[in-house]
């Protein structure tokens, strides 16, 4: 397992297999394969930490992806630039349970 970061684009690698991706858009925001809006750089990377480690077989209830997730919150300059990530729709499975309680 490894998260690879270049610019403009993270990956996240499990077992030769590319899992989740992260690249940048307008205004640097990151946008992460199975979460419904955009990140700094920073949260990025968290976010796909929590990717890999929901893979790896934790669950949402785990402390650490609890711990991770929380640094994920919207934040106020978030909000006021949401719009670089209009549009982007939500992925499938596991992550969806981890998007909703981070917003919850």
């Amino acid at each position: 397992m490894s998260i690879s970061i270049g610019d403009g684009f993270m990956s996240l690698e499990i077992d030769g297999r590319v899992v989740a991706t992260a690249t940048e858009r307008a205004g640097g925001w990151r946008e992460v394969t199975y979460w419904p809006r955009c990140f700094d750089r920073n949260q990025a990377i968290t976010a796909l930490t929590v990717t890999e480690l929901l893979e790896s077989g934790r669950d949402s209830s785990d402390p650490l992806v609890r711990a991770l997730r929380d640094e994920l919150r919207v934040t106020d300059r978030q909000r006021q630039c949401g719009s670089a990530c209009d549009g982007i729709s939500a992925g499938s499975g596991r992550m969806e349970e981890v998007w909703e309680e981070v917003n919850a």
